[in-house]
């Protein structure tokens, strides 16, 4: 009764949809699903699209925003401060029937750590406005 959630990170074995689908679909069980991050698709898609084609094989959600200049490791951001588009990325959540956990996945601040919780707490909220409960 354990679901294994397998998330898309940037190892070069999943990079897009169908490679996702093709992966989770090959083992045939309700078990083995997505942990779908919003951040890491930033670098050769668009969330809203994988979360439209994954539909309900999505277990579980990360966010995080990414830049993609300069890219690499180096376009991760702060919530709110990248190119997610993330009325688009709620509405496609929204339109597939998600209503699981949506969990920040940034690193935090190396000194103000009050400072970092009320922007990530503040950010979460903008984020979930667009995610009608």
């Amino acid at each position: 009764g354990v679901t294994l959630a397998v998330e898309n990170v940037w190892n070069k074995l999943i990079l897009s949809p169908r490679d996702m689908l093709e992966f989770v679909d090959q083992f045939d069980s309700p078990h083995l699903r997505v942990y779908f991050d919003v951040g890491n698709v930033l670098a050769f898609g668009y969330p809203q699209h994988w979360i439209r084609a994954l539909g309900p094989r999505i277990a579980r959600v990360h966010v995080k925003d990414f830049n993609t200049d300069p890219g690499g490791r180096a376009g991760f951001t702060q919530l709110l401060h990248g190119e997610v588009d993330w009325p688009a990325t709620l509405a496609a959540l929204q339109a597939v029937g998600y209503r699981g956990w949506i969990t920040p996945e940034v690193p935090p601040y190396p000194h103000l750590h009050e400072s970092w919780l009320h922007e990530l707490s503040g950010a979460m909220d903008v984020i979930m406005s667009y995610y009608p409960t």
